[in-house]
């Protein structure tokens, strides 16, 4: 092919050539006239220089001589004039020019082609991990157990992945072009799509949907926008079945609560002795003057301006008993009602059937409120049950060390602080209670299992160990606060329960600390 080119190149170039010969001859030996026909000579001598670069010299020289020659030979070496020997001069310039253009030229272009080829290598390796990349991304797609989906903004199916076929039973083709609320609720699906658009990202969106023939399914769902390839927008939503987790959880959740339960009414066995006092007190006042009245009466000595302050000491004792029964009722109650309560209060209620056990127990207990607390929002029984585990499992430990302090013969106090106070936890505001024992401390590895279940350090069948890890559950699960122990300052342990304080209650108030209840029980 080349070859043949060349050839024609030669061909063309002998023409023109033998053009310029006879031009030459015709206008200087024929009509004797100028060189204005010297203007053709440019053409073959831009053309030699184009396709044959320097070589192309040759086809101006030989032209710049014909010219020259010309005129001496045919019109007398006289007629030679300096215009003409410029004009000779300016054949070969301008071909040394135009040849060394044409060898830029060439070596930009050759330059260009090699890059063009090797941008097209480039291409090809790009394009190829590119499809490598797309079957890659596709087959995690595909693989995902999540399903995944995008949707344009007007909820057209753009495309799916293997596991939404799975959920609606149909195939990727039948769902492309259909719309998604064919097969998710319209009104809940409308606002998830709308949040979607709004906050262009949402996470973990919970959305029931009735799927024939597998009954009513939870969705976990999240979503982001993009925009397609025509520029429109459009989201990509990804989601998971939670139907089973959803039910695990429930289950769970009633085994707890089965659990909390069971324990309260442990902890009401537990207190037996206690309230068994705590009745007895008022009882025996009851009796004492149902007895004097009586006796008076037999007697015939009743004496009617005493018998109001008799009966009247009988209502408060029997009204009494009655709000102690129906504390324990309500203590034996599952929890089910959140109130806001005054921390105060809370700690109080603690006390309502444990005073008496502690009397009995001959500990002294002081209470500090710091003044000014936010009332919180919390179950008060779930928080009464976190507390009586907590100071029955204090009541125990002083126990041991007073028995302990006994059998070496020497005096111990045995004391409980109960604190109550406003504290800022990792940038959280909380109601903090401290209920401090002077018995003993807790080492470090004991820290780190105190509140795991059926853990305890009590001999075999002198303890359960799930008081503590019930506390640990409903503080921190149900009443979404936190449960910690640490050493204090009387040598013994100090377990925290913070409660967090709804902003709506959140008010600082001035601080400061009330003494309250100070002495035993």
């Amino acid at each position: 092919m080349n070859e043949q080119k060349e050839k024609y190149k030669i061909i063309v170039m002998a023409i023109l050539l033998a053009g310029a010969c006879f031009l030459t001859y015709y206008f200087h030996a024929v009509l004797d006239t100028g060189t204005v026909f010297t203007h053709f000579f440019y053409v073959p001598i831009i053309l030699a220089a184009i396709w044959w670069r320097r070589k192309g010299l040759a086809v101006a020289i030989f032209l710049a001589a014909l010219l020259i020659f010309s005129h001496i030979f045919v019109r007398g070496a006289e007629v030679v004039t300096a215009n003409d020997y410029l004009r000779a001069f300016m054949f070969v310039g301008v071909a040394l020019v135009v040849a060394i253009l044409s060898e830029k030229i060439e070596d930009a272009e050759a330059k260009l082609r090699n890059y063009a080829k090797e941008l097209e290598n480039v291409v090809k390796e790009r394009t190829k991990d590119l499809a490598k990349e797309r079957d890659y991304t596709r087959h995690l797609i595909e693989s995902s157990p999540d399903f995944q989906m995008t949707l344009d903004k007007n909820g057209k199916i753009m495309d799916v992945n293997a596991a939404f076929e799975c959920v609606v039973g149909k195939s990727r083709e039948e769902l492309i072009g259909s719309s998604i609320y064919n097969y998710l609720p319209k009104e809940e699906t409308e606002k998830l799509i709308a949040e979607i658009f709004e906050k262009e990202k949402v996470r973990y969106i919970e959305l029931t949907a009735d799927i024939p023939e597998k009954g009513a399914l939870i969705w976990n769902l999240s979503g982001t926008v993009f925009t397609t390839a025509e520029g429109e927008p459009g989201i990509y939503v990804s989601g998971r079945d939670v139907t089973e987790q959803r039910q695990a959880e429930e289950e769970l959740r009633a085994k707890e609560l089965q659990l909390m339960h069971s324990g309260r009414l442990s902890s009401l066995g537990e207190m037996a002795t206690g309230i068994a006092h705590e009745i007895n007190q008022p009882l025996s006042i009851i009796s004492m003057a149902a007895e004097g009245i009586l006796r008076d009466i037999k007697k015939k000595r009743l004496d009617v301006n005493t018998l109001p302050k008799d009966i009247e000491d009988i209502s408060n004792n029997v009204q009494r008993i009655d709000e102690l029964i129906t504390h324990m009722r309500t203590y034996a109650r599952r929890p089910e009602e959140w109130q806001s309560v005054e921390p105060a209060k809370l700690l109080n209620d603690a006390f309502v059937m444990l005073g008496a056990q502690f009397r009995v127990h001959n500990i002294a207990v002081s209470r500090e409120v710091e003044e000014g607390l936010p009332a919180i929002e919390v179950d008060p029984h779930q928080v009464e049950q976190v507390f009586v585990n907590i100071l029955l499992n204090a009541r125990q430990v002083l126990d041991e060390r007073g028995e302990e302090a006994e059998r070496e013969r020497r005096g111990f106090e045995k004391r409980l602080v109960c604190r109550v106070s406003r504290e800022k936890i990792e940038e959280g505001d909380y109601a903090v209670f401290e209920f401090a024992d002077n018995a003993y401390g807790i080492s470090d590895d004991l820290k780190t299992r105190i509140f795991e279940p059926f853990f305890t350090t009590k001999e075999t069948g002198e303890g359960t160990g799930l008081g503590l890890s019930i506390a640990y559950g409903i503080v921190t699960r149900a009443l979404s606060g936190k449960i910690w122990v640490e050493d204090n300052e009387m040598g013994g342990a100090s377990f925290k329960v913070a409660l967090p304080v709804t902003p709506a209650n959140a008010g600082v108030q001035d601080a400061g600390y009330k003494m309250q209840d100070a002495g035993r029980g």
